[in-house]
């Protein structure tokens, strides 16, 4: 048996703060995947500094995954907002 929702269920104050800062720390962790892509993506970045850019390789797979988690919270944000709506 389904359970009546209360009619004025809401988002939390901190879930409906992660769902309203979210868009915004994608889009910041987007522009620092793009720098390092393009930083990466120099011809000669390998053989000028191969310490920088096994940092930058490991800095781009961890923004990733990063993004990837932030991605996932938002849309589980989402899901929970439209349960209650």
């Amino acid at each position: 048996a389904k359970k009546a929702k209360p009619s004025n269920a809401k988002l939390s104050y901190k879930h409906q703060h992660r769902l309203e800062t979210l868009p915004k720390e994608m889009e910041v962790m987007s522009a620092k995947i793009a720098k390092l892509d393009a930083t990466l993506g120099q011809a000669d970045y390998f053989t000028r500094d191969p310490d920088g850019f096994a940092r930058d390789a490991k800095a781009l797979e961890t923004a990733r995954a990063e993004l990837d988690a932030m991605e996932m919270e938002w849309l589980e944000l989402e899901e929970m907002k439209d349960a209650l709506n």
